[in-house]
């Protein structure tokens, strides 16, 4: 309870581009004492990381489909329409100025989720069993996050789909590549 009224405290505070809230400020939001604030994170960066990035994870669930495109493209529309809200604006922006540490805990966290999709994929018997996974995950989240990054804008749904057909389209071309070939 006291958790959720900080974390709902430290989402109100937060301006995409504004200085950063202080710890004393989400304290005295929340209705709790500064003292309650400092003991659990040491940085006002730590706590907005935490409130924040339990939003992605809610909002952009790990789907399960059936098939590999099914879940990528799933995937796909939940985070376009994440990034496009107000709210995904603001949590993105944190997420991506953050120090690399906490972008590291994030990352850490939600991978083990996006490798499921093709572990159920390799499962299913749809690609190769020594598909290199993290390859994958890395072209498919990269892409929309450059997006954000170097453009400043979100990645259209269409163009998620086009990046989609082309991590496919390699993984069709891996899995009927002759053993000796690959490596």
């Amino acid at each position: 309870m006291i958790r959720a009224a900080i974390f709902q405290a430290a989402q109100e505070l937060f301006t995409p581009g504004q200085p950063l809230p202080t710890l004393a400020q989400i304290a005295l939001r929340a209705g709790v004492q500064k003292t309650t604030v400092y003991r659990r994170w040491a940085t006002v960066e730590a706590l907005l990381h935490e409130a924040l990035a339990d939003r992605p994870r809610r909002e952009i669930p790990i789907p399960d489909t059936g098939s590999l495109r099914g879940d990528l493209r799933a995937l796909a529309t939940a985070g376009h329409r994440f990034q496009s809200s107000n709210e995904g604006k603001s949590a993105l922006n944190l997420l991506l100025h953050l120090p690399d540490a906490h972008k590291q805990t994030y990352w850490s966290g939600r991978y083990p989720h996006l490798r499921t999709i093709y572990e159920r994929a390799i499962a299913r018997g749809e690609i190769a069993p020594e598909t290199d996974i993290d390859l994958y995950v890395d072209i498919n989240t990269a892409v929309p996050y450059f997006s954000l990054w170097a453009k400043g804008q979100t990645m259209p749904l269409a163009r998620r789909f086009d990046v989609i057909e082309v991590i496919l389209a390699a993984l069709r071309s891996r899995s009927s590549e002759p053993p000796a070939r690959r490596g």
